[in-house]
């Protein structure tokens, strides 16, 4: 993980767009796990990596909007009564719609608000459980050059999942920090 950080961090260094804007930004983030809220199925929940890709809208001084999607990859321990723990996997997928503010006094720095639909399941030696529900977000973003600009957000992720009757048979609640890298292209 380390060594695609600083790969991307010197390509993109060099990297250098003579065109205007295009509203196109990908990012690399390390998701930390900051709360779990009502988990039911795993005890532990380790970030490994996460990526969004983002278009923006608009162009203003100011405000601008636009959607995101987002993954973002954990790794859980399954603990069930009298067996040792087994290490699970789990992405989540968030498609998003957000806003941009700058603020005036300090263009460089961005505050983003986001929300949207979260899907996820939990792989490796499970059942297929497929979770749906929505997230929301705010965070900064500090611009550290044309192309390149530096982010944390936090995201509050709420899902569930149904039975084949359609009625809840189980929620979970996760709160996750982001701190990462962007690309604008």
């Amino acid at each position: 993980m380390k060594k695609l950080l600083l790969l991307s961090f010197i390509f993109f260094s060099f990297y250098r767009v003579h065109a205007q804007y295009s509203g196109v930004s990908l990012e690399m983030h390390y998701p930390v796990v900051i709360s779990l809220g009502e988990l039911n199925y795993s005890t532990e929940l380790d970030g490994v990596i996460g990526g969004t890709f983002e278009f923006q809208f608009t162009d203003n001084v100011q405000y601008n909007f636009g959607i995101d999607y987002t993954f973002d990859v954990f790794q859980a321990n399954r603990v069930l009564e009298y067996s040792e723990p087994t290490k699970i996997g789990l992405m989540q997928n968030h498609f998003d719609l957000f806003s941009k503010l700058r603020f005036i006094d300090l263009p460089e720095l961005q505050m983003k608000l986001q929300g949207g639909f979260t899907t996820y399941n939990y792989s490796k030696g499970t059942p297929n459980r497929n979770y749906n529900g929505f997230n929301a977000g705010t965070g900064f973003s500090y611009t550290a050059s044309e192309q390149l600009y530096i982010f944390t957000n936090y995201s509050f992720t709420n899902a569930v999942l149904k039975n084949n009757e359609g009625y809840d048979q189980d929620k979970e609640t996760y709160h996750v920090l982001r701190i990462g890298l962007g690309f604008n292209f």
